[in-house]
């Protein structure tokens, strides 16, 4: 009963996310921009000096972070519990002239799914959020399953000691302006016990009809503490474990990375 129920919680996050990928660049429309210079920074802080050559983002989303580290010259690869922001990915890629690999994996199946061994395994985004307290070690024993020996586990999250004590209710994304419609979209956010809840929200604004329209999608992220987030990355055996900053990221974002033994 345990596993179904587990099994259920992220059957909905891969439902969730094949309906949100169809409104996913109204929420960050500079998207391709913001992952060029993070790319950048990555390539120049971290995958330079260990001299990498593959790399998996797992979570990759609509595929832009592997796409920037692919025009970079990396071997890259990109995979997402969403097969529908896996298609995203895929035409984004082709969009783009580059050749990556792709495939549909919940982080809690890369070692079943992928063979391959790669330099650095990232995961971005706060997806680590989707994971499940109880499974973190389950998540990062995957992601270390398919790390050389030496290579780099990335986990990026929010800055959630802070969100707890300051529990943010609305948070603003964008304001576009189309040709005939304005899409604003924010968030309104509930907080549970261990759960933080996006109420997603997309405001249309027909000019020609002056209507209004909305869309609401809901997702639900975990809280992910430093201290349970290192613990975790010791108890699977990674070493060297640090808290890095990028001066490209967003702010209120924590980066993690522990090295295979």
């Amino acid at each position: 009963m345990k596993l179904q129920l587990e099994m259920s919680i992220y059957q909905e996050v891969e439902k969730l996310y094949d309906e949100l990928s169809e409104y996913y660049q109204l929420l960050y429309p500079d998207i391709e921009e913001s992952n060029r210079r993070i790319a950048k920074e990555i390539d120049l802080k971290i995958l330079k000096p260990m001299k990498a050559k593959k790399i998996l983002e797992c979570a990759c989303g609509t595929g832009h972070m592997v796409i920037e580290l692919a025009k970079l010259g990396y071997e890259v690869t990109g995979s997402d519990i969403s097969s529908k922001m896996i298609e995203k990915s895929i035409s984004n890629a082709k969009k783009a002239g580059v050749d990556i690999r792709f495939l549909n994996s919940n982080i809690l199946d890369l070692s079943t799914n992928i063979r391959k061994k790669f330099d650095i395994v990232i995961c971005k985004g706060n997806s680590f959020s989707h994971i499940k307290p109880d499974d973190f070690e389950v998540a990062l024993e995957n992601m270390g399953s398919v790390l050389r020996k030496g290579g780099i586990c990335y986990v990026d999250t929010r800055d959630y000691e802070l969100a707890i004590r300051e529990k943010p209710l609305f948070e603003h994304r964008a304001h576009l302006r189309f040709d005939s419609t304005d899409v604003v979209s924010f968030y309104l956010l509930d907080y549970k016990g261990d759960l933080r809840t996006y109420n997603i929200f997309f405001v249309f604004f027909d000019r020609k009809t002056n209507t209004v329209s909305h869309k609401l999608i809901t997702i639900n992220g975990y809280f992910v503490f430093e201290n349970a987030l290192i613990t975790a990355f010791k108890k699977v055996g990674f070493k060297d474990i640090q808290k890095i900053k990028l001066d490209n990221e967003s702010k209120g974002i924590n980066i993690y990375t522990g090295i295979k033994k």
